[in-house]
């Protein structure tokens, strides 16, 4: 069975798993946060694929299908923090302090920030509550997979 690498979804898929390979190899935090805007990128183009696709365009019943779920969950933060300067959005975590299940060539990780700490601390449909729960504190690399992946399974 061959692949048609013309299709939306592997275009997307490819260029996500290409910033994400990047990010892991970034030797320094500028360069991971340059590859995290790009991952912040395709997840966003996924999202609406997904959400023209499966919901007609409609918000509503694309962020009502992600609610239960903490990949979904997941995914609706990750998209809401899309909306900051990643800079704003993130620090570097102490090694020790966070673990990753990816290898990175940058000592430390990035780390997404408190909700306390971002520029908003609201959204219209309520991702800051999912980001408070589901993102703040945590990796970026395991967050950015686990969205992009439940929204790639809905694709």
């Amino acid at each position: 069975m061959t692949v048609d690498v013309t299709d939306s979804d592997v275009r997307i898929r490819r260029a996500f798993d290409a910033a994400f390979l990047r990010m892991c190899a970034a030797k320094n935090p500028e360069t991971a946060e340059d590859e995290l805007s790009n991952l912040l990128c395709q997840i966003y183009r996924l999202r609406e694929l997904v959400r023209k696709r499966k919901f007609g365009g409609n918000n509503e019943r694309f962020n009502d299908a992600l609610c239960d779920t903490l990949e979904g969950s997941t995914a609706r933060a990750t998209l809401w923090a899309r909306t900051f300067d990643t800079h704003d959005a993130v620090v570097v975590g102490k090694m020790g302090d966070i673990s990753t299940d990816y290898y990175t060539e940058m000592y430390g990780t990035l780390v997404l920030r408190p909700l306390t700490d971002l520029p908003e601390q609201s959204s219209k449909y309520g991702q800051h509550d999912d980001y408070a729960t589901y993102l703040a504190g945590r990796a970026v690399l395991e967050t950015a997979r686990l969205a992009f992946d439940k929204l790639a399974a809905m694709a």
